[in-house]
C-alpha cells in the first residue's frame, strides 16, 4: 500500500475513533450543564496525572437530595494543588450518569476535541478520495493506440513580464515574519501581566501550621485576620521535614487564605496557586514555532543566493488546490539529472501575468540555485520572469493534503472569488478566534488570529485577489 494512502486511512480511523469518544463525552457535560440535574460534589479521592494537576472522584448529591451518585468521575482536572475533601457545585446528566461536571467549567471543552477530530477525519477522508482519484487510470477511447514512447515537450523561454521589481518578498517577510514575533512580544507582556496581578493579591504575611502529612503532599493551614481559615496542600521535596505542628512563613490573599505561597518556595515542588494563563503561554510556543522556521527559511534562501552558475532545469506551474484553506502556487521541477520535484513557491504576480499571456501549460526553461540544508529546496530563476523564492522544501511525490492542477490564469482579473475567500479563510480565522475568545479573553483571540494570517503567508498562500480555479469550461480562453 502507498506510504500516504496509509498514512491517510490511519488518521481516518484514529480521528474517527477519538472523535466519537471525545463527542459522546462532552456531549454528556453539554447535557449536564443544560437541562441535567445540579448538587453539589465532594471530592474523595485524587490521581496526580502531571505535577500539580488532578484527575478525582467523589460522590455527587443533587440539591433535592434526591440522587445520590458515589465514586463518580470529576471533570475538569483540578489545576493547583491537591483539592482535598473539597465540596464544588456540579451538575449531572442524569440519575445514571458517569462523570460529575463542576459549574465552573463553563462549557465542555471535550465536545469541542471531538467536533474538531470529526473535522480531521472528514479532512482524510477527502484526501482519500482525491489520492483514489488520481490514482485511477484515465480512460481510453476505442480504437486509441497507446505509444510506448514518452513525448518530451521542448522548454520554452518566458516572453518577459511585468517590469515591475519583485516586491513579494519585503511584502511577506515584513507581514509573515513580523506577525510572529509582534503576537509573541504581547503574548509575553500579557503572560507577565496575568502573573503580577496573581502576585499583586498576596499582600498578607503569616505563619501556616501544618495539619495534614501524607506520604508526599502535606497540609498548610492558615488564617486570615478576620479569622477565616484554609488548608493549602504542597509537595515538599523532603516530607519528613515537616512534622504536624511546623510552622511554615506563608504570603497570601486576606480575603482568600487559599490562595498561598510560601515565603521561601525552594523546598517544595512547583508551586501552581491558579491555572496559569495557558492561552498566554499557547500562543507564545505558536509564535515561538513559526518565528524559527521563518528564519530559517531566511537563512536556507541566503545560502541558495550566494551560490554560483545556477544548475539548468525545466519547471511547469501547478496550483494546490487543499482540502481546507487557501490555494498555494507550485512548480514541477526537473533537475538536470533528471529527477522530478515538487515545490511550493511564494505567490509572485508577475509569473502569473507572465503564464496567461503565454502558451497553455507551458515547461518553461529555468535556472536552479540549491539551499543548504537536510531536505533540497530550490531558489528559482525563470527568464523574463525573474527570481522565485521556495515556500516549501521539494519533495518527490505530490504534496498529500492538495490536488495539483494545471494552472489556470481565471483570475488576471482582480478580486477572484469573494465565496471560497470567505469560506477557506476568513470564516475559520473568525471561528477559531471565536472560540479563544470565549475559553479566554479577546487578547488571546487576537493573537490567535494573528497568527492565523501569519501561517498562510509562510505557505505561499494565494493572496485574496488572486488566482483561483474553476473548470476548465469556465476558463476564460487565453490570448
Amino acid at each position: 500500500m502507498d506510504s500516504g494512502v496509509l498514512k491517510a486511512a490511519t488518521f481516518a480511523v484514529v480521528t474517527f475513533v477519538m472523535g466519537v469518544i471525545f463527542t459522546v463525552w462532552g456531549l454528556e457535560g453539554y447535557l449536564a450543564h443544560h437541562g441535567g440535574i445540579d448538587g453539589q460534589v465532594r471530592v474523595s479521592t485524587c490521581d496526580e496525572v502531571d505535577p500539580n494537576e488532578w484527575s478525582c472522584e467523589g460522590t455527587f448529591v443533587s440539591d433535592d437530595g434526591a440522587v445520590r451518585i458515589a465514586g463518580i468521575d470529576i471533570m475538569p482536572i483540578y489545576v493547583g494543588p491537591h483539592p482535598g475533601d473539597n465540596t464544588s457545585p456540579a451538575a449531572v446528566s442524569g440519575p445514571e450518569g458517569s462523570t460529575a461536571w463542576l459549574a465552573s467549567e463553563g462549557f465542555p471543552m471535550l465536545l469541542v476535541v471531538g467536533i474538531v477530530m470529526f473535522v480531521g477525519f472528514v479532512v482524510s477522508v477527502i484526501v482519500l478520495v482525491r489520492i483514489a482519484s488520481a490514482s485511477a487510470p484515465a480512460p481510453v477511447a476505442p480504437g486509441v493506440l497507446l505509444l510506448a514512447t514518452p513525448v518530451v515537450a521542448t522548454p520554452v523561454v518566458l516572453p518577459p513580464g511585468s517590469p515591475r521589481p519583485n516586491r513579494v518578498i519585503w511584502k511577506v517577510v515584513a507581514v509573515g515574519w513580523l506577525l510572529p514575533l509582534a503576537a509573541l512580544t504581547v503574548a509575553i507582556s500579557e503572560y507577565n501581566r496575568f502573573n503580577a496581578a496573581q502576585e499583586s493579591r498576596l499582600v498578607q504575611t503569616g505563619d501556616g501550621v501544618v495539619t495534614e502529612v501524607g506520604d508526599r503532599v502535606i497540609g498548610v493551614t492558615l488564617t486570615a485576620p478576620d479569622g477565616d481559615t484554609a488548608t493549602v496542600r504542597v509537595t515538599p521535596t523532603n516530607p519528613t521535614a515537616y512534622p504536624e505542628g511546623t510552622r511554615i512563613p506563608y504570603r497570601f490573599d486576606p480575603s482568600d487564605p487559599g490562595f498561598a505561597l510560601p515565603l521561601d518556595e525552594s523546598p517544595f515542588e512547583a508551586l501552581w496557586v491558579v491555572e496559569r494563563d495557558s492561552w498566554s503561554q499557547f500562543v507564545f510556543l505558536l509564535g515561538i514555532a513559526l518565528a524559527v522556521v521563518w528564519t530559517w527559511r531566511l537563512g536556507r534562501w541566503g545560502t541558495g543566493m550566494l551560490r554560483r552558475g545556477p544548475e539548468p532545469g525545466t519547471a511547469r506551474a501547478r496550483v494546490a488546490a487543499p482540502a481546507v484553506g487557501p490555494g498555494s502556487l507550485w512548480l514541477e521541477i526537473v533537475d538536470s539529472a533528471g529527477t522530478r520535484w515538487h515545490q511550493r513557491v511564494l505567490w509572485d504576480r508577475r509569473l502569473i501575468e507572465t503564464l496567461a499571456a503565454g502558451p497553455a501549460e507551458p515547461e518553461f526553461a529555468v535556472g536552479l540555485c540549491r539551499c543548504l540544508g537536510f531536505r533540497r529546496m530550490y531558489l528559482v530563476d525563470v527568464p523574463g520572469v525573474g527570481r522565485l523564492w521556495p515556500g516549501s522544501t521539494a519533495r518527490r511525490r505530490p504534496p498529500l493534503m492538495s490536488t495539483l492542477r494545471p494552472f489556470e490564469p481565471t483570475a488576471a482579473r482582480p478580486g477572484g472569488s469573494v465565496l471560497r475567500l470567505a469560506l477557506g479563510v476568513v470564516l475559520p480565522i473568525a471561528l477559531i478566534a471565536a472560540a479563544i475568545w470565549y475559553v479566554a479573553d479577546p487578547t488571546m483571540a487576537a493573537l490567535a488570529a494573528t497568527l492565523l494570517v501569519a501561517f498562510p503567508l509562510w505557505r505561499g498562500a494565494v493572496p485574496g485577489r488572486g488566482l483561483y480555479l474553476t473548470s476548465p469550461e469556465a476558463s476564460s480562453p487565453r490570448r
